[in-house]
């Protein structure tokens, strides 16, 4: 095992299957279910035994999902006490898991493939190119490259645990292109319900995006901000059916 010159032993890193020891701390956060169900999968499919934080008294700091995971999986407990820390740690501790934005996860991964070169994370590097290149938020990025009309919290974790997969970069990169065209008319191109909405238009064999195009270039002021795709989508349709005969009309919003 290799360790720099200077490394030295400053804590212990106990294991234990005694669980009645340890309590949770009063005004911790709120366990979440979702968050434990995704948590228990990633750890069934490769434990990695990350230690818990504990106090003097084995309340837990640090680690409430990953204590309760390993407790109804029989696991190994790993600990590391640390005397004093009560819950305005914990409120710290909470803040800095912040730091890991989607920014964040996207570089760590970048930066994991071109060191190792191993291919794993590959996709995050391709993904970060073309979120650099086109500029949209990474929710409306995410949905592009996986080829879907909407973003899910499913994709975000895939995209978090490092198992994000680009479906299609050639599609992804149209449907970036044709949501870019847009911009010379409306500067909020990139807001998130307007991005949705593209992507749903685009999804319709019936949209032609010329068509839309065209039409938008004399009604440009009817393209504005709005708080949901749904809104947008509205817009969207009204541009494209001006002056359009009935049968040749486009529906994007329910009647």
């Amino acid at each position: 095992m290799k360790l720099p010159i200077d490394a030295k032993v400053v804590r212990t890193v106990y294991a234990t299957k005694d669980y009645t020891s340890f309590s949770f701390i009063t005004g911790n956060r709120n366990i979440t279910k979702s968050h434990l169900e995704k948590l228990r999968k990633s750890i069934i499919q490769n434990y990695i035994p990350v230690p818990i934080i504990v106090n003097e008294k084995l309340q837990i700091i640090d680690g409430q999902h990953r204590f309760i995971i390993c407790k109804e999986e029989k696991l190994f407990i790993y600990f590391i006490q640390i005397t004093g820390l009560n819950l305005s740690d914990v409120q710290k501790i909470n803040e800095l898991m912040k730091v890991w934005t989607a920014d964040a996860f996207m570089h760590c991964y970048c930066d994991l493939e071109l060191d190792n070169d191993t291919g794993e994370y590959e996709n995050y590097v391709e993904y970060r190119e073309f979120k650099r290149k086109y500029g949209f938020g990474h929710n409306e990025t995410q949905a592009m490259l996986t080829g879907r009309q909407m973003f899910t919290g499913a994709l975000s974790e895939r995209f978090r645990n490092g198992t994000f997969r680009i479906d299609n970069i050639k599609l992804a990169t149209a449907a970036a292109n044709k949501i870019t065209e847009v911009s010379k008319y409306y500067q909020g191109y990139k807001r998130r319900g307007f991005v949705i909405a593209m992507l749903q238009c685009l999804a319709n064999p019936e949209y032609d995006h010329d068509r839309f195009m065209s039409k938008l270039s004399f009604q440009t002021h009817k393209l504005s901000d709005q708080s949901n795709y749904k809104q947008y989508l509205q817009i969207v349709q009204d541009v494209y059916n001006y002056h359009a005969r009935e049968g040749d009309r486009l529906l994007l919003v329910s009647p």
